[in-house]
Formats: C-alpha cells, structure tokens, sequence
C-alpha cells in the first residue's frame, strides 16, 4: 500500500508541473495576442520618394515595441543576431506595392531549421527561397495591397538546446525589403 501511495504523490507532481507549465504558455500566447490586438496600426501616407528605396530591420538597432518572440541582442563572431522563439513577429513599415522580402539568419542553426520554417505576412503565407544557393538568406516576393505597416510571423520547430532554457529556433539577423514594383496610387502621385 505505501509503494501506491507514493506513486500516486510521484505522478501528481509529475501533472501539477506540466499542468504548470502549459498554463504559463497559455499566459505566454495570451499576453502575446492581447499585445497585437491593442498594437494600434495606423494607415499613413508614404512619401512619394519611399517606394524606390530599400530597408531594413536589423538586429542589433531594432526596437522592442515592433516584435513578438525575439531575445536579446547576441553575437557570433562579432555580428550581430537575436534569438527567436519557435513562434514570433515583427512588424515593418512597409507600404503598398509588390515588394521583395529577404530574411537573413546566422550560420549558427542547421539549414534544417531553416527549411523547416513557416512564414507568413500579414497571417498570409509567405514562400521563400534560398538565395542563389546561401541557405542563411530566404528571399520571396509579396504584392501588398494595403498602405500600413505588415506584420511578418513565422513558426518553426525548436532548436534542441540543452544548456539554454531558452525556447530557441531562428537566428534572426535582419530583414531586408525593396519596392520592385510601386502601387499605382503613389505612382500616379510621383507623376
């Protein structure tokens, strides 16, 4: 009898810590919706000379407020890179038009994890494809119809990192984006 006893006691800790556990991810995802829902985007008036002209966020000067599921700043062999977690976003200022979107991770992570990433922007899948073979860059080209900010998402499985408790899947080292093709609207604007 007392061996059932501490069994019993053994798997209720085992319960009460993953019950714990999923109702902190809970908390996690809760808090992580309820920031985008309130994250007002206002719709703006692009400057005529801003279609023509790259971007770009990058790691190391990006600010907090614009991104979900990112860690803090760290290098590998002195450049830059921020953590994500296996589900995050980063909203970017980009207006309406057909836009190329590149996505550039560090060395550091197997091309696996990489290709098993999901994108998506503005909840739309997001196809990439490797840059002329570097499997660090993904490139897709997105028309976006709206003149606002776009909120690039991903999903990824998790980096198996014993030593981290960190939950670790892409090595985010910036966010490249250039007008290939402007809206007709600031088009006829520029003219």
């Amino acid at each position: 009898m007392p061996f059932l006893n501490i069994a019993l006691l053994l798997r209720w800790k085992r319960g009460a810590g993953v019950f714990f556990q999923r109702w902190l991810m809970s908390c996690v995802r809760l808090g992580r919706l309820s920031f985008l829902k309130d994250y007002n985007v206002t719709p703006h008036a692009a400057p005529a000379s801003q279609p023509c002209t790259p971007d770009e966020w990058v790691a190391d000067t990006h600010s907090e407020g614009d991104s979900v599921g990112l860690h803090h700043l760290e290098y590998h062999q002195n450049h830059p890179f921020r953590w994500s977690e296996p589900v995050g976003c980063i909203r970017l200022p980009i207006s309406s038009g057909l836009w190329k979107i590149t996505l550039q991770f560090s060395p550091i992570v197997s091309p696996a994890i990489l290709f098993s990433a999901r994108f998506y922007i503005n909840g739309q899948p997001l196809l990439t494809t490797a840059v002329n073979g570097d499997w660090t860059r993904l490139e897709a080209t997105h028309s976006i119809e709206e003149n606002h900010h776009v909120i690039i998402s991903w999903a990824c499985s998790r980096l198996s990192a014993p030593q981290d408790l960190r939950a670790l899947s892409l090595p985010f080292v910036n966010v490249h984006w250039h007008n290939v093709k402007p809206a007709l609207a600031a088009t006829q604007a520029a003219a």
